[in-house]
Order: C-alpha cells, then structure tokens, then sequence
C-alpha cells in the first residue's frame, strides 16, 4: 500500500548509511544505526507525515539493521511489521517482531532492535504531551507517572487487530493523499481515538486504574452537554474535549448518556455533527458547496461512510438534500 506515496508525506531514498541515519533521526529521533552484514549494501527508504500529536511513518531496510534509540522520553511508538521481522528488547523485556505481533514501547525504557533484511516497519509516533492529555481526560489526573507499556501486543485476532487494521486503513489514506484527512476535526477524533483505545487494549501500569467502572454523571450533567453541543454546533466538539469542558471523567460522561439518552457520547456527537451538515446543506446552493467539503467540515474523512450515515439519518442522500 506504500508503493506510490503521496503528499503530505516527506519522502527520502538513500543508500548512505551516514545520509540514512541522519535523515532517520531528524524523522524518528536521534538514534543508533548499523548494517550487520558488511557484505550488504543498505537501501532505505522512509515516508512519513504527522497528524496533530502522532507521527505516522514508513520505513524499510534491505539490509539486516542493528537499531537503537535509546529511551525516547518525549514519545512512545507503535511499531508493526508489513513484511520482515525483528528482535526487540525495551528494558527487561525482548520479544520477536513480526506481522502478527507489534511493538508498544515505553517512553523511559531503553529501546532497541534487530530486524530482517527485507523489513517493511509502519510506526505511530505518540507525543507524551497527547498521552498525558488523554489519560487525563479518562482517569481524571495525569497518574504522575510515565506509562510502562507490555512490549508485544499480539494484533491476529479480537480488538487488538481492529484497531492495528483501522490504524493501517487511515494510513493508507493519508498516502492516497485523501484531502479530507486534513480536517482538523477529523485529525482530533483519529488523535483521540488511537491513544485512548491503545490505553484499554495494552496492559500497562495504568491498566488497573483505567478498568474501573464508570460511575455515571446525572442528567443535569447530560442536559449541560447537550446544551454545550447544540449551542455551538460548528465547535469541534469531541467525547475528550466535552468531558474537558464540564470536568468530568470521559468514561463518567459516557455512562451517563448511555443511561440518560439510550446513546454512547460518541454516537451522540456523530449524530450533531450530521444534523450540522444538514443544515448547512439546506442553506446553499448547488454549486456554492462541494459535498466532499461539507464532509470535511463536519470532521467526516470517508465521504462514502459520511453518505451512508447521512442517509441513515435523513432518509436521503447529501446531494438529495442539497438539490432539494
């Protein structure tokens, strides 16, 4: 899916180690790399771009790779295999890399690894700033301490491998070059998405805290939402900057509209987010609005999916709306 990437990817091809392991270190960080077989020649190529606090990069080695970061302190990286395989050791722990098995690294925990010839690597770099941020949103406080993730998560079968794939999709998307990913609203979601459901699927120290049951806001807290939602409709409201906004726990405030409007938070907002694209459909003209541009606006980043919910919705399709 990577062969032809496309803006906004920076995209470089070296065959200089010393070119490759500075060109990698202003993408990733400053880190360590060597060929372990002098008799091979290293051709590298690296794709990457960022969405708001996660970089998503692309990486490949032809050549068996020796290589080492260290602790990376102000990120944690997500780290799967699309073809090749690794050994990779962070603190106490080792494990072997492969398609089925992904790496979850630790920010304060040394990081280091062998990998295959023929390694094809997709990475999410998470900035700690947005962890921080979403563990806060979910716990109620940032905990205190830095997170320690289990290094493997196997990613074959359950919720681990609809996430691993939903990650891979929008990845795929971005190399597409699909315009509507740059949404800022979108961007958000997808941000707040990847992190808080890494948090519930890894185990990690913080995994005790975060399982807790939610105890569920009242239905003067839900009203006080939905009156924040509706007020202003073209805010980008999100489940985490709603729970900000009030000062409740995420998992509080989404127990409490469960309870209160037969909904999750997440559905509901959806649902808002729709009704602003209808009503901002049946306020033009045809020809003042492009319908990928309404979608867009709204945060939706599949146009097919954002006219099946509409439709849904309404009864009717967004180009009927709008010629209606």
């Amino acid at each position: 899916m990577f062969s032809r990437p496309l803006e906004p990817y920076r995209i470089f091809q070296s065959t200089d180690l010393d070119e490759t392991r500075e060109l990698t270190s202003q993408v990733l960080c400053d880190h360590y790399l060597d060929v372990l077989d002098q008799t091979c020649g290293l051709n590298a190529r690296l794709n990457s771009t960022r969405i708001r606090d996660v970089g998503l990069i692309y990486v490949e080695y032809d050549a068996p790779v020796l290589v080492d970061p260290g602790e990376t302190e102000s990120f944690l990286v997500v780290q799967g295999h699309l073809n090749g395989r690794g050994v990779v050791r962070s603190g106490g722990e080792q494990i072997a890399a492969t398609k089925s098995r992904i790496v979850v690294s630790s920010p304060d925990e040394p990081l280091r690894m062998v990998l295959s010839a023929d390694t094809e690597l997709i990475l999410a770099k998470i900035g700690m700033t947005a962890v921080r941020r979403v563990l806060t949103d979910l716990l109620g406080d940032d905990g205190g301490r830095t997170i320690r993730f289990e290094l493997g998560m196997s990613v074959s079968d359950g919720m681990p491998r609809r996430w691993y794939s939903s990650l891979l999709h929008q990845i795929s998307r971005v190399t597409r070059g699909d315009a509507l990913l740059s949404s800022p609203w979108w961007a958000e979601l997808f941000e707040e998405a990847l992190i808080s459901q890494l948090l519930h699927l890894q185990p990690s120290n913080y995994s005790e805290r975060l399982n807790r049951g939610a105890h569920p806001v009242g239905a003067r807290i839900v009203g006080a939402a939905t009156e924040v939602v509706r007020g202003r409709p073209e805010a980008r409201h999100t489940p985490h900057t709603l729970a900000r906004v009030l000062g409740v726990r995420l998992g509080d405030l989404d127990a409490g509209f469960r309870n209160h409007r037969g909904v999750p938070l997440a559905d509901f907002l959806t649902t808002e987010r729709l009704r602003g694209a209808y009503d901002q459909l049946c306020t033009v003209e045809p020809g003042q609005v492009r319908l990928s541009d309404v979608a867009r606006h709204w945060g939706f980043a599949d146009p097919i999916q954002f006219a099946s919910r509409y439709a849904e919705a309404f009864g009717e399709t967004p180009e009927q709306t709008l010629h209606r």
